[in-house]
């Protein structure tokens, strides 16, 4: 891990972290297959147990539409927040994993549209996020975040409710306020780690 110092590298992940796929999905595939699946019925991460009559296909189809992106929302207070991140002078990434073929319509969509200040040199595309060398990272995939030699922020999301984030020395967070607090004041972090807090 770097040294801690005033300004950080801050790696954020794009889905359910700073946006609301999974919502837009659901609605998406509800729409197209006349079904009525609801986010509270969401219990882990794979989408077929939520639609067991849909193929693989069908549940992933929607994620190749160019068109659907632009249905994503960003989460609440994530355009203030990382904004302000900026502001304060983090270098701030957006890392995510998705599938190259769904990349340019996602930054379109998303990154570009609702976070201007994120220009494609701070878009990274990783499947393998634990060889991205950050501070700080924020996702909602507690896989993404194990591995890591950082500070690690796990958002929380319908998939993740069960992870037991604080016994890895994650920092479970539901909202982007939280998440900007966080940074603000990392005591949680050396007391995880049984570490004294460095001013600075």
């Amino acid at each position: 891990m770097s040294e801690f110092k005033n300004c950080f590298t801050i790696a954020i992940d794009a889905d359910d972290t700073i946006e609301n796929l999974l919502v837009a999905w659901i609605s998406e595939l509800n729409k197209r297959h006349n079904l009525n699946a609801s986010i509270d019925d969401v219990k882990g991460w794979e989408m077929g147990e939520l639609y067991p009559t849909l193929t693989s296909e069908q549940i992933f189809s929607p994620l190749f539409d160019e068109e659907f992106w632009y249905s994503v929302s960003p989460k609440a207070d994530a355009i203030k927040y990382v904004e302000q991140l900026i502001k304060d002078g983090h270098d701030v990434y957006i890392v995510t994993s998705s599938h190259y073929e769904t990349v340019k319509a996602k930054y379109e969509a998303i990154i570009a549209r609702y976070f201007p200040s994120i220009d494609w040199k701070h878009f990274i595309t990783s499947h393998n996020k634990h060889l991205i060398k950050c501070d700080i990272m924020i996702d909602d995939g507690p896989h993404n975040l194990e591995d890591n030699d950082c500070i690690r922020i796990l958002f929380d999301a319908p998939h993740n409710k069960k992870y037991p984030a604080e016994e890895n020395q994650m920092k479970r967070v539901h909202n982007w306020e939280e998440a900007y607090n966080l940074i603000k004041n990392l005591d949680w972090f050396y007391s995880i780690f049984g570490l004294e807090t460095i001013q600075y």
